[in-house]
């Protein structure tokens, strides 16, 4: 089958199929492409190293099921509410309070347990707190940009969020 005749540069011969010369410049092409030198984002490798260092095949992902900005009587800066679920019937609800280069998250594990809960930053820093019985916990220091949160329930289990933004 041959392409439509509106295409630029493409030949076939007598029996659709591409010549010598496009095939050299589709090579030349692909010989390009593949000796870029481009570095690999930070955050694609942030998820692929946390992919292949994961301790636990249970370790599930939390997945962001909402953000709100909360209404209160006044304004102390930017504020967000997010709220992450993963299953059976577990919830992480972390309020975020920007502070300036970082934040504050407070929040709740439910269902409410002793448990250590902290985030990761994609420039690979990370911060620790330990959750009261009733679930709830304070984390200082957030930074801004991409973070997620990690609820740890053992040693080398937990649950880790979606990636947001700070």
């Amino acid at each position: 089958m041959s392409p439509p005749d509106d295409i630029d540069g493409w030949e076939a011969d007598d029996h659709g199929r591409a010549t010598p010369a496009e095939d050299d410049a589709l090579l030349a092409d692909l010989r390009w492409a593949l000796g870029r030198d481009d570095d690999v984002p930070l955050l694609l490798a942030d998820l692929a190293r946390d992919a292949l260092h994961r301790t636990d095949p249970s370790d599930e992902l939390a997945l962001l099921v909402a953000t709100t900005e909360p209404a209160g009587v006044r304004d102390d800066g930017p504020t967000d509410v997010v709220t992450f679920a993963a299953s059976p019937g577990w919830r992480l609800e972390v309020r975020l309070d920007r502070t300036g280069p970082s934040s504050v998250a407070s929040g709740v594990v439910s269902p409410a347990r002793a448990v250590r809960v902290g985030w990761e930053s994609a420039a690979g820093r990370t911060g620790w707190t330990e959750a009261d019985g009733g679930g709830f916990f304070e984390l200082a220091g957030v930074p801004s940009g991409p973070v997620r949160f990690v609820v740890a329930t053992g040693p080398g289990a937990g649950t880790r969020t979606d990636w947001v933004t700070v």
